[in-house]
């Protein structure tokens, strides 16, 4: 699926300003999750980062809901790390959520 404007929706910034005036009163479909989980283990972004070996920006971004885009490598550390602290197992779900208008 891509954005109105040919993007991939998992890799553009909804809340971009030009993006907003281009979809005003339309709904985010995909965003980020990540700072439920990271609330859910009690712990904070800067020790997951260090963790996980992800930039503390990069998850500082996704708990903000601010990605503009993300690696694939980036998510599979995410979710290796969220697997290890976590006494469930995590995926893709969990950190990324997809809603339809």
């Amino acid at each position: 699926m891509v954005s109105d404007i040919g993007i991939p929706h998992f890799l553009f910034d909804y809340n971009s300003s030009s993006y907003k005036k281009q979809v005003e009163g339309s709904k985010i479909m995909v965003f980020f999750v990540l700072n439920e989980r990271l609330k859910e283990l009690n712990i904070s972004q800067t020790k997951f980062a260090k963790q996980t070996n992800v930039r503390p920006n990069t998850i500082n971004d996704m708990c903000n809901n601010v990605t503009k885009r993300i690696e694939v490598t980036t998510i599979n550390k995410i979710l290796m790390g969220l697997n290890k602290l976590g006494d469930r197992e995590y995926s893709i779900t969990d950190i990324i959520k997809y809603e339809n208008e």
